[in-house]
This record gives structure tokens, C-alpha cells and sequence, in this order.
């Protein structure tokens, strides 16, 4: 749950300057490895257009990170500090636009390292509403849409740490037979409407499972951190809640804190 949450927020946090309704990339394709990365392109309007074939290469520095393609130059200042612990990625064909007053995003691939986790993610995509207006601070108006009002879909997700659903799910009947060696979650959806969100998705651990959760999401900005209530959390009707925050609150490190029934995640 921790890494479905924090993915969308990497997805959804681009710390760059930019006016809401002039962002588009195309065919997006590349890796990285700390604290170094290159990719390609079809089509990049941040705010130009370019529509040839464009080579993106990102590289690390003190403050931050340059982002350079042609003669293009951009500087990602202090980014939130949950980017700092990604130490290895790839992704093919991510689409993502601003226009108007929404933000669409789509990813057929991405698989990455985050502070010694894998995570694989097939099938992505993700709309956005705005909320409100951040001058001069599109990943934060990026962000607080996506918290406010917004659907996010995935076909397929799989990370290292999903192998703590065996110990959420274990008032399941029958979980005792099971021997969990690969866990994923399968036609995954998580809708947010005036900060209220509803998750439903199937575990798969060698038996299936209906998981949904229920709660509210917001951005604080003033003090830089997202925050996510969780209301309910059923599997198959059966009361996950408990487990799920004890599970929850092994993963504790500097940028994410649990406090039944709050989840924190700080930003810098």
C-alpha cells in the first residue's frame, strides 16, 4: 500500500517551473541509475514544442537535478526527499500532459529500486483535476490535484515489500496453506473525489483477495507533507485495519511515518 501511494506521488511530484496548462511529453523512455539518467521522446512542450526524436539526459547535482535536451536546460531545485531514495529505474512510453484544468498521464511500463525495494508496474494511467493554485510550484499544484479529485488505474503492480500482504491478509480462511512467493496486485483503482478516496484491487498470493480501503487524502502544504487517513480496509469483508497499519508501521523512515489511523509522507 505504502509503495502503490508512493509511486503516484513520484509519478504526480515534477518539482519543475512551468505554467499548469503547457506540459505534454510523448513516448517518454529511459533509466536511471543515482544519480544519473538518460532517456528519449517523441514530443516535449515544456513550454517549446519539439516533435522530432529528442534525447533527454538528466544528471545529479548538489542542489537538485539538470535536466538537458538540445540547448534546453532545466534545474529541479531541492526535489522532495522520497526522490533522493530512488536508486535505480526504468520506464517505457510514459504520456503525460497539462491542459486547461487537468493533468492526464499514462505509463505502459516502469520498474524501479526505492530504498532497497523493487517495484514493477504494467498499465498505468492517472487524471487529475485542479484544486488550487501554487505560484511557481507545478509539482505542488501537480500533487494537491491529484489528492483532491482524481482516478488512477493499474493493470499489474508488484513490489518486494508487498510481501507483508501475507501478514495483513492472515485472518483470511485458508491463507494458512498458502506459501506466498510472488505477491501482486492485479486491476488496481483509486479514485479521489473532494479529498475522499476509495481503493479496490485483487491480491494475488497464490490466492486472490478483494482489497478495499477507504479514507481521506490531502496536501499540507504550509508544512510540506501528504497526508492519508484510512477509514476502512476490508479484504473479502473481512476487518484488515489492524494489520494493515501494524504492517504499515515497519516501514517507518525519515519520509514516512504511521499514526493510526494517519499516514504521513513528508516531502522534504
Amino acid at each position: 500500500m505504502k509503495n502503490l501511494i508512493l509511486s503516484a506521488i513520484i509519478i504526480a511530484t515534477t518539482n519543475s517551473y512551468a505554467d499548469f496548462k503547457s506540459v505534454e511529453v510523448s513516448d517518454f523512455t529511459g533509466n536511471y541509475r543515482k544519480p544519473d539518467g538518460s532517456a528519449t521522446a517523441s514530443k516535449l512542450l515544456i513550454p517549446e514544442s519539439i516533435t522530432s526524436k529528442i534525447n533527454i539526459e538528466l544528471k545529479g547535482v548538489e542542489d537538485g537535478y539538470l535536466l538537458e535536451y538540445g540547448d534546453e536546460e532545466f534545474h529541479f531545485k531541492n526535489p522532495p526527499s522520497f526522490i533522493n531514495d530512488i536508486d535505480s529505474a526504468s520506464w517505457s512510453k510514459i504520456n503525460y500532459s497539462t491542459r486547461t484544468d487537468q493533468m492526464n498521464t499514462s505509463v505502459d511500463f516502469m520498474s524501479s529500486n526505492i530504498a532497497g525495494s523493487e517495484m514493477n508496474i504494467q498499465k498505468f494511467s492517472a487524471k487529475c483535476y485542479e484544486n488550487r493554485n501554487f505560484s511557481n510550484m507545478y509539482g505542488m499544484q501537480i500533487l494537491d490535484a491529484c489528492l483532491t479529485n482524481s482516478t488512477f488505474t493499474v493493470s499489474y503492480f508488484r513490489s518486494s515489500q508487498l510481501s507483508s500482504a501475507y501478514n495483513i491478509l492472515l485472518d483470511l480462511p485458508g491463507i494458512e496453506n498458502v506459501v506466498a512467493t510472488d505477491i501482486s496486485i492485479k486491476n488496481a483503482k483509486l479514485t479521489t473525489s473532494k479529498n475522499s478516496f476509495k481503493f479496490s484491487g485483487k491480491v494475488d498470493l497464490g490466492m486472490s483477495a478483494n482489497i478495499k480501503i477507504e479514507g481521506k487524502s490531502q496536501l499540507d502544504a504550509e508544512n510540506d507533507k501528504v497526508i492519508i487517513k484510512i477509514d476502512k480496509a476490508k479484504a473479502s469483508f473481512i476487518n484488515i485495519k489492524g494489520r494493515l497499519f501494524d504492517e504499515l508501521k515497519k516501514s517507518e523512515s525519515k519520509t514516512f511515518k504511521v499514526s493510526e489511523p494517519y499516514l504521513y509522507f513528508y516531502l522534504k
